[in-house]
């Protein structure tokens, strides 16, 4: 039996996929540019998977394609919403073109011991003895390397520089070692990034041959590492200074393998809760110290006054434990919660 449809009444057609996908993007715009990220990581990936290094030429590929997006995205918010991930790729594999373009050239070190002198840009604590990273360093009579070196000193050495010293030792020096098998941790890659040119251990004591004035944190850093491993020896001094400097190297292997397997070695890497206790204590203790003082609760806002100090003693923790993306992503969400109450 055939039925008819009531008079006036017309079916809508249904939409496309297309339409489809386009009324959704153009619901979730806004959130649309959490996935840039994404993509410009897809891009930086994609530029080490490539066999080849590319020309400097592709760095001028992201400009048009992000500006064809802003134009499309009036009147085509699929294609522009398609554009723009695809500007954000290609920014992410210009970048990692840049980086490593303007990255000093690796070196070739010598096979055999050499004198390495140059100032001590770091010291990282060990078990047994000290680390130092030289910046601008000398092998022999050459001039100075672009890149740093990093040395492990004698156990036994009593000489202890400290950052902004001068140092001349005799050492062994090797480049970075390449992935041990496909797929693992790429020294070279990260040495050639983080301008390093190889490290080794030393064969004789170091020779302090020039005191010099450490950068504020730097020094800082490795003053604190001191007092409290001298104050608390073995590993729980160890722990102690990770836990304020983000420095895990002085950690002995027994103690940060009890660590991991109870599943809080997380902890001694400085990020989002340490940032939460410095600041948090910081607020706390200043808007009491002001609530405290009649005078200062009548005429100041406790509370302005007391986040902003606890911003000020957050950036500068972030600066004392190196600045890593965790400590600068955990900071930088710290400063915009204050605008958001």
């Amino acid at each position: 039996m055939l039925t008819h449809a009531a008079p006036g009444l017309i079916a809508a057609p249904r939409p496309t996929l297309a339409e489809r996908a386009e009324g959704w993007i153009v619901a979730e715009w806004s959130r649309w540019p959490l996935w840039l990220p994404v993509a410009m990581g897809a891009g930086v990936l994609a530029y080490f998977g490539l066999r080849a290094e590319p020309g400097a030429g592709w760095m001028a590929l992201p400009w048009p394609i992000l500006a064809l997006a802003l134009l499309a995205r009036a009147r085509h918010p699929l294609l522009g919403a398609g554009l723009a991930l695809a500007g954000a790729g290609a920014l992410g594999f210009a970048a990692a073109i840049f980086h490593a373009g303007v990255a000093p050239p690796l070196p070739e070190l010598p096979r055999t011991a050499v004198v390495v002198s140059g100032r001590v840009a770091a010291v990282d604590l060990l078990p047994e003895g000290r680390r130092v990273l030289l910046d601008a360093p000398r092998l022999g009579e050459g001039p100075p390397l672009a890149r740093g070196v990093r040395i492990r000193l004698r156990a036994n050495d009593p000489a202890r520089p400290a950052p902004g010293d001068v140092i001349a030792v005799r050492a062994l020096i090797r480049p970075p070692m390449p992935p041990a098998f496909p797929g693992a941790f790429d020294f070279q890659r990260a040495a050639f990034f983080s301008g390093l040119a190889g490290s080794g251990f030393a064969l004789n004591p170091a020779e302090i041959t020039a005191r010099g004035e450490a950068p504020f944190f730097a020094g800082l850093r490795t003053a604190i590492e001191t007092r409290v491993t001298a104050a608390l020896p073995g590993g729980t001094g160890a722990v102690s200074a990770a836990l304020l400097t983000g420095s895990q190297s002085a950690i002995p292997p027994a103690e940060l393998a009890a660590l991991r397997d109870s599943g809080l070695a997380h902890l001694l890497s400085p990020s989002g809760l340490h940032v939460a206790i410095v600041i948090g204590l910081a607020f706390v203790v200043l808007r009491a110290g002001i609530a405290a003082i009649p005078w200062l609760a009548l005429r100041f806002d406790s509370k302005g006054a007391a986040a902003v100090a606890g911003l000020a003693l957050g950036g500068a923790y972030t600066l004392l434990t190196g600045a890593g993306v965790p400590m600068v992503r955990s900071f930088a969400m710290a400063a915009l919660l204050p605008s958001r109450s």
